[in-house]
């Protein structure tokens, strides 16, 4: 008998079957994920969005304006008093000590006790126009009040405190 044609037979479909069924394998290419091929990211947008916020932040830090770091558990006046003081000195600094002490108490006063704002320059309208608005929202608070609106039409560079309240 001759063995001859069923090990040569064999051997041929052996050699076909290796090429018929898909095996994933290196080879010398480089490793692309699969999740590549079907066009979608290994990875979860919200690692990404976060990732990404965070590289904002460092790459836009030098652009971002450096306001005074508020503190948990602060009471609403001392803030005030705190944005206030710091805008004062920011915006106002040809005025005596002096006189920033007086604007500033005058200032706070006139939230505390309800008496009239004292007469603000032009560099701190913003706080004017939040105190306005904060009043017209206690007499109508169903519509925005036009003075936050005001507020909000200032440009930027001329309102940096107040802006997140309104």
């Amino acid at each position: 008998m001759n063995r001859r044609p069923p090990l040569c037979i064999f051997a041929c479909l052996l050699t076909i079957t290796a090429f018929i069924i898909p095996i994933s394998s290196s080879g010398c290419g480089p490793f692309i994920q699969e999740s590549y091929l079907a066009g979608r990211s290994p990875y979860h947008q919200f690692f990404r969005s976060r990732m990404a916020i965070r590289r904002l932040i460092a790459d836009m830090s030098d652009l971002i304006p450096e306001v005074p770091p508020m503190v948990d558990g602060v009471s609403t006046e001392e803030a005030e008093k705190r944005d206030f003081g710091e805008a004062v000195e920011r915006f106002l600094s040809h005025l005596s000590a002096e006189e920033k002490a007086d604007l500033i108490a005058a200032y706070l006063n006139g939230i505390r006790d309800g008496e009239p704002l004292p007469e603000l320059p032009e560099a701190l309208a913003e706080f004017r126009l939040y105190r306005l608005g904060v009043k017209e929202m206690r007499e109508r608070n169903d519509v925005i009040p036009p003075s936050w609106k005001k507020l909000l039409e200032l440009p930027p560079e001329s309102r940096h405190y107040r802006t997140t309240g309104a």
